[in-house]
């Protein structure tokens, strides 16, 4: 059986709204997920399912939309129909500013006669595919591409006779090392740039990202296609093993605990933390007193200064601090503030972090 494409559709127009929902409600091709008068009202009655692809009008409430798509789907690449009044070069100029790679306008007919929009119905539906296809190409080059650089780096750490790995951690991925890393503002797309260099022989990984509930579950997921180090959203009590990545849920804090020479997961609390739920603090606070030495700490963009507290108790506890830099960074607060607090020992832009990690990390 194909697989079904998550359809959301964004359009003001309530007539032309219901034209295109009844239209591909019916198909064997499209499943629509949603469908709303603007991305604002879109946001707050998203699921927990993402859009493989969109048709928007962003001619009503244009600063509104602008932020809620951003906010949504920043990181994602997800493909977009315009179906707009709006002239090529404002479209191009949208498309940009919300990251999307593959993307096409179809002109709106300038009336709101339900006929008009049965019309071009076809054709958006032969754009919907095309799109989708050339999107999901567009993912496998990507994968490609970074196949080369996790290459790259499994030579460099052969080159540097790395020790090789006992056969109980073979056996088992039992981890004695952790790495925390933390995010906010251009994060989705910082931690897919990493997860997506990193070999599957790292220890297991711990992330916070703020983001709401309903999309880490799919944040994890679209990660774990795109990259071959395994990405889960966080279970309470899960042990958290070598070649894996866990992500915090976006309603409850997450921490680490040690039992034995085990390590595991603990979600719990779900108050605000530097403004935050989950916090990166309450994190990186959890790896410097559960695994001193053993924890990596790692502070991306983002605005406020969550994480900075954290990141010093872990290198107070004898664990590596790093932080990405200004000129890589979406927003340069969150790696500011640690910086400034003294907590970082390496600052790095974005594409050396995944290097120094698997480097150093490896097995």
């Amino acid at each position: 059986m194909a697989e079904v494409i998550n359809l959301l559709i964004i359009e003001p127009n309530a007539l032309i709204r219901q034209t295109l929902h009844s239209y591909f409600k019916n198909s064997k091709v499209f499943k629509v997920i949603g469908k709303a008068y603007d991305a604002k009202i879109a946001n707050i009655r998203a699921d927990s399912v993402l859009p493989d692809i969109i048709i928007f009008d962003f001619s009503d409430n244009y600063e509104i939309n602008l932020e809620n798509m951003k906010d949504i789907f920043s990181g994602f690449y997800i493909p977009i129909v315009f179906f707009s009044t709006k002239p090529l070069e404002e479209v191009s100029k949208i498309a940009s500013e919300l990251g999307s790679l593959d993307w096409s306008l179809i002109e709106k007919p300038n009336t709101s006669l339900a006929n008009e929009t049965t019309r071009l119905l076809p054709e958006i539906e032969r754009q919907l595919r095309e799109l989708h296809l050339s999107s999901i190409m567009r993912i496998e080059n990507f994968k490609k591409s970074n196949r080369a650089t996790r290459n790259s780096i499994t030579s460099i750490k052969k080159s540097n006779s790395a020790k090789p790995l006992s056969k109980q951690k073979k056996a088992d991925f039992i981890c004695d090392k952790v790495i925390s890393i933390g995010a906010s503002t251009g994060g989705t797309t910082a931690l897919l740039k990493i997860f997506s260099s990193l070999p599957k022989s790292m220890p297991g990984i711990v992330a916070v990202i703020h983001m709401p509930i309903r999309f880490t579950g799919s944040f994890a997921a679209r990660l774990n296609k795109l990259c071959e180090i395994r990405v889960v959203e966080a279970k309470d009590r899960q042990e958290i093993k070598c070649g894996q990545v866990i992500i915090a849920r976006g309603d409850r804090h997450l921490r680490v605990k040690k039992i034995g020479n085990r390590i595991f997961t603990e979600l719990g609390g779900a108050e605000q933390v530097n403004g935050h739920c989950p916090s990166v603090d309450v994190l990186f606070k959890s790896v410097a007193d559960e695994l001193g030495a053993s924890g990596v700490g790692v502070i991306l963009t983002g605005m406020g200064k969550d994480g900075a507290a954290g990141l010093g108790e872990i290198m107070r506890s004898g664990g590596l601090t790093i932080a990405q830099d200004e000129g890589s960074s979406a927003v340069y607060g969150m790696p500011k503030a640690a910086v400034e607090d003294g907590a970082v020992q390496e600052l790095l832009p974005l594409d050396k972090i995944s290097l120094r990690l698997a480097e150093n990390y490896s097995f």
